[in-house]
């Protein structure tokens, strides 16, 4: 856990989540501390959390299971996201 990037950011979680209620990753990713006492990802300073495109049509949730080897390739390729690192690597392939 890091603090977040900037005076304003942090000004604005505090204000939005209360003291010690917000954490801010090295990769940018915030986490919120729920009702329930469990930590959810909310955001990611810089851009969106990964998941499912907003501008995708036609997409399908698959499961996937990959050896340690291929996951890591995948994720490289995707910066983290595994999904993007599928597409570009069938993408890539295709070519």
């Amino acid at each position: 856990m890091t603090e977040a990037k900037s005076p304003e950011l942090e000004r604005a979680l505090r204000a939005r989540y209360g003291e010690g209620r917000f954490k801010v990753h090295a990769d940018g990713t915030i986490e919120v501390l729920g009702a329930n006492g469990k930590w959810r990802k909310v955001a990611r300073v810089g851009g969106r959390l990964p998941g499912r495109p907003r501008d995708m049509t036609k997409g399908r949730k698959v499961t996937v299971y990959l050896d340690t080897d291929t996951y890591d390739i995948i994720a490289r390729i995707g910066n983290g996201n595994l999904s993007l690192g599928i597409r570009r690597a069938v993408k890539m392939a295709s070519l």
